[in-house]
């Protein structure tokens, strides 16, 4: 299967209080030619699709102008939300989009279901997992790790002297000094107190 993939578009940001819509719509143009040229399967967004977790309206209108404008080509399009994105901001209106071959993941609720896409070689399966923190998934994962699961702590003979495990120190040897800071008199700016 052919397909392009797009990230991080970050489409309403500013840089130094100057806005880069003008540049992002001039990109994504550039990318519905490049879809016409290729004639890719689907297009895939994977995520910060904007730049803040509540986008301008500027922000929304673009991007609504290039969903359209992809829907209207026929082509599948399946996004999933970014650490930037608002995952029920941008998965508003998802199911209705689906009519239309627009797939956007909707809010993790434990359940993910495949959408599967088909061609000349047969079906693919996206499961559109969209950017998660642990406080949004620890309502569905409630059971503790059994002892056997638990990464034991390491033996205190196993720590060097320096605060880190042997296999990671460092100081290969135990007779080696620990690190000291810089002299005073080579830096003497280092002595100076305030």
């Amino acid at each position: 299967m052919k397909f392009i993939h797009l990230s991080d578009l970050h489409l309403g940001k500013r840089v130094n209080e100057i806005s880069m819509l003008d540049d992002q719509k001039y990109i994504l143009l550039q990318i519905l030619r490049i879809i016409d040229t290729v004639q890719p399967d689907a297009l895939l967004i994977s995520g910060d699709v904007y730049d803040k977790s509540i986008p301008s309206a500027e922000a929304v209108t673009l991007f609504d102008d290039f969903l359209y404008r992809l829907a209207k080509r026929r082509l599948p399009v399946l996004i999933i939300s970014g650490n930037h994105d608002s995952p029920e901001r941008l998965a508003f209106g998802g199911r209705l989009m689906q009519s239309s071959g627009i797939h956007i993941s909707k809010v993790y609720d434990g359940d993910l279901q495949p959408i599967t896409l088909t061609d000349a070689f047969g079906e693919v399966h996206f499961w559109l997992l969209p950017f998660l923190k642990p406080i949004h998934v620890r309502q569905f994962f409630r059971r503790k790790p059994s002892k056997a699961t638990r990464m034991p702590a390491p033996p205190p003979s196993s720590i060097c002297r320096c605060g880190r495990t042997r296999a990671m120190c460092s100081l290969r040897t135990s007779s080696s000094p620990v690190p000291q800071p810089a002299s005073r008199k080579r830096y003497p700016w280092a002595a100076r107190t305030t």
